[in-house]
């Protein structure tokens, strides 16, 4: 990305000119907006630490969607039973992000299965298949 890109805000639609990365999609104002209502909700949580979404949306005005997508940033962290956050594989409470320790670790084995079957032994030298059959490359 350069400096001529601009962007446009998932919340206003707005363009702005900005680092994707920097402003989660949103432009300055809305960040700040967006950050307002997170420092509400974080105040909130303090005083009510076994809330739910239903209860913090309700007293906060915050949406829901946003409460989610806090959680699964992980930027919110429910208190453990609270039952507001759901794994998106089972549906065991979380309490932040995305998946259960459960489901997290089943994905991790998968993926190091498929890693492995394409490399079953990551440390080990492969065989040079040109060596000592007299097909080596010369440069004058």
């Amino acid at each position: 990305m350069s400096n001529d890109d601009f962007l446009i805000c998932e919340s206003c639609g707005r363009m702005y000119k900005g680092i994707s990365f920097r402003s989660r999609g949103f432009c300055f104002e809305c960040r700040q907006k967006e950050e307002e209502k997170f420092q509400m909700v974080k105040e909130y949580l303090r005083e009510h630490s076994n809330t739910t979404l239903q209860d913090m949306s309700k007293e906060t005005g915050v949406p829901i969607k946003i409460l989610c997508k806090w959680i699964e940033e992980k930027r919110l962290v429910m208190a453990e039973g609270s039952g507001s956050a759901t794994c998106e594989k089972c549906g065991k409470n979380i309490v932040a992000g995305r998946y259960c320790v459960e489901c997290k670790q089943k994905l991790f084995d998968k993926i190091n299965n498929e890693i492995k079957k394409d490399n079953p032994n990551p440390f080990e030298e492969k065989e040079n298949k040109f060596e000592g059959k007299g097909n080596r490359m010369r440069f004058n």
